[in-house]
């Protein structure tokens, strides 16, 4: 059986710097962590341009591809809208318990 075990307040997704993972490789709740979190900080409207973007940023990724694109709307559609209305106060709250998340501070799985 496989489960994945955090500790108690802990974030349930940890956004990582990519290091050597394709795009193909981040798992859909990090990108959606992402893109939370850059909604929260840009201001973008959400599953624009500027927004994915921004994002693919994060990951130090540079094209925004159609099958890139489509993968970042399905997993953005997927979050039920609770993320557009609602993720401004949840990043609040997560910014009180981790500050300041930006690409320079995305810790390294590796660096553990």
């Amino acid at each position: 059986m496989y489960s994945t075990i955090r500790l108690h307040n802990a974030a349930p997704v940890r956004l990582r710097v990519r290091g050597p993972r394709t795009f193909e490789d981040i798992p859909s709740g990090e990108l959606l962590a992402a893109a939370e979190h850059v909604f929260q900080v840009d201001c973008a409207t959400w599953g624009s341009d500027e927004h994915l973007r921004a994002i693919l940023e994060l990951f130090d990724l540079k094209r925004l591809t159609t099958q890139v694109g489509t993968r970042m709307l399905e997993i953005l559609e997927r979050s039920n809208g609770t993320s557009r209305a609602a993720s401004r106060e949840a990043t609040e709250i997560d910014h009180q318990r981790q500050p300041n998340i930006s690409a320079g501070s995305i810790q390294s799985s590796k660096a553990r």
